[in-house]
């Protein structure tokens, strides 16, 4: 998943007449995130790093493409899922949808960039609220705290009402601006995000939340 999604990234960017894409999963799960029977395999902080670079310069790249994304959440966001969410420009969700960041069950961070777009997203002190807890949000809720756009919605419809009528050169202009504003800050953020979770990857808590994964299989 991580490999197809860096080469359709590539891809879409360049597709000058985009103006939106929509981003969904399959059945009840949005994205389930990292495959935790392979993560158990990345035992030191470097192998984890190195995973979590690759799906950050790949998210990074996601969020300039020139048109519009649109992440439609229907069944469940998990960890790297969530993280996936945040990364486009809009998000609806389904009335029975979830998003809910886990990592804390592994005794890890948010390694995607996560941490940094969901502070942005819904502010400190909700942010820190998610990603501690691990709770999951569901649509009224995470559209009252700002984190999705809009609940039971069709996503075609709703994204005609934000692009429709407009030129794609303009839309690639409007997104270009309003992402300069951001990213000069986030790339010092995401830079840090990688230092903490070198702390965090292999640690004492991961490996026990690891091998208490591995008692239950």
């Amino acid at each position: 998943m991580m490999l197809d999604l860096r080469r359709i990234t590539i891809e879409l960017s360049k597709w000058n007449e985009g103006k939106a894409i929509v981003l969904r999963g399959k059945g009840n799960m949005f994205c389930a995130g990292s495959d935790l029977a392979a993560v158990q395999f990345l035992v030191s902080p470097k192998e984890g790093g190195n995973v979590c670079m690759y799906m950050q310069n790949t998210l990074y790249a996601f969020q300039c493409l020139p048109m519009v994304s649109l992440a439609y959440i229907e069944g469940k966001a998990m960890g790297g899922g969530a993280e996936l969410v945040t990364a486009c420009d809009l998000r609806l969700m389904h009335e029975s949808a979830e998003i809910r960041f886990v990592q804390r069950r592994l005794g890890l961070i948010p390694g995607w960039g996560g941490t940094t777009r969901l502070k942005r997203l819904i502010g400190r002190q909700r942010a820190m609220r998610l990603l501690m807890s691990g709770l999951g949000v569901r649509g009224e809720e995470a559209l009252r705290m700002g984190l999705v756009d809009g609940v039971g919605c069709e996503p075609h419809v709703w994204l005609d009402t934000v692009v429709g009528g407009l030129d794609s050169y303009v839309i690639k202009t409007i997104k270009s601006a309003v992402n300069q504003t951001d990213f000069k800050t986030d790339q010092q953020s995401l830079q840090r995000e990688i230092e903490l979770i070198y702390k965090v990857w292999g640690g004492p808590a991961n490996r026990q939340a690891i091998d208490a994964i591995k008692r239950k299989e």
